[in-house]
């Protein structure tokens, strides 16, 4: 049980290091990620620029094209969105393809897969990256598939890898904070 805790505590440590790395070597992106997603909410002035024009007597007039800009791009993907759709290989395989085709759509349509889709969009558009979570869960005696937007924020992943998609990271993950007492501990660890 003692080794078993000193794994946890090791692995915790690598967990930890992984992400604090990512954060440290992330910091300018993570900044204009942010300020990306202020001016889109319509926060685009400094608190001096603000205080300059309230000195002044002006008004502060924000025309937010970003927003109009951001807004148009996801109506063009919300209208222009397809169904998945599993294609054979050979014409051996058109039945399997139709089997594929069937679990993607389900799969979709159980989760909402359209609102997912269009919330990872708008932060691809704002943050530059986008995330869904994919896991399997038990419901009863069956196991279904659940589909989750992450926040852009709340993702970390090898900074050395240079494969677009993050297929040569030597990890990938999603940070979760929250209370001690919240938190739902495996009985090991307890121990």
């Amino acid at each position: 049980m003692e080794n078993s805790l000193k794994e946890n505590t090791d692995l915790v440590s690598t967990l930890v290091g992984y992400y604090e790395e990512y954060e440290s070597n992330t910091t300018k992106a993570r900044a204009e990620s942010e300020k990306n997603r202020d001016y889109y909410d319509n926060k685009q002035w400094t608190s001096a620029e603000i205080k300059a024009l309230e000195d002044r007597k002006q008004p502060v007039i924000t025309f937010n094209l970003v927003k109009r800009t951001i807004n148009a791009l996801i109506g063009l993907e919300d209208q222009n969105k397809t169904d998945p759709k599993g294609l054979p290989r050979t014409q051996g395989h058109e039945e399997d393809a139709q089997a594929v085709t069937d679990s993607l759509r389900y799969v979709c349509d159980n989760n909402d897969f359209d609102a997912i889709a269009l919330d990872g969009f708008e932060s691809l558009l704002l943050e530059g990256t986008e995330g869904v979570d994919i896991q399997v869960e038990e419901q009863g005696e069956k196991l279904e598939i659940t589909l989750s937007s992450v926040m852009w924020d709340r993702m970390f992943w090898d900074i050395h890898s240079r494969k677009k998609d993050l297929a040569d990271a030597k990890y990938k993950g999603i940070v979760i904070w929250m209370d001690h007492s919240d938190a739902k501990l495996n009985e090991d660890w307890d121990k």
